[in-house]
C-alpha cells in the first residue's frame, strides 16, 4: 500500500511540475489539445492512471479499516 502512495504522490508531483513548466515557458493549448500531440497522450495517460489507481487505493484503505474494526 505504501508503494502505491509513493506512485500516487510522484504522479501528482509530475503533473504539478508539468503545469508549472507550461505556465513559465508558455504553451499553446490548441497544440496540446491536438489529438496527435504527445502532450495530449501524456495527459490522457495521467488521467487514466489517476482514474484507476486513486479509487483503487481509497477502496483498499477502506477495506483495511473494515478489517481492523473487527
Amino acid at each position: 500500500m505504501k508503494s502505491l502512495a509513493v506512485v500516487f504522490w510522484a504522479g501528482v508531483l509530475g503533473v504539478v511540475v508539468m503545469l508549472v513548466y507550461w505556465a513559465v515557458f508558455g504553451v499553446d493549448w490548441r497544440q496540446i489539445l491536438d489529438v496527435q500531440s504527445p502532450w495530449f497522450i501524456l495527459l490522457l495517460l495521467c488521467g487514466m492512471i489517476f482514474g484507476v489507481l486513486v479509487p483503487f487505493a481509497l477502496m483498499e484503505d477502506s477495506l483495511k479499516g473494515i478489517r481492523k474494526d473487527r
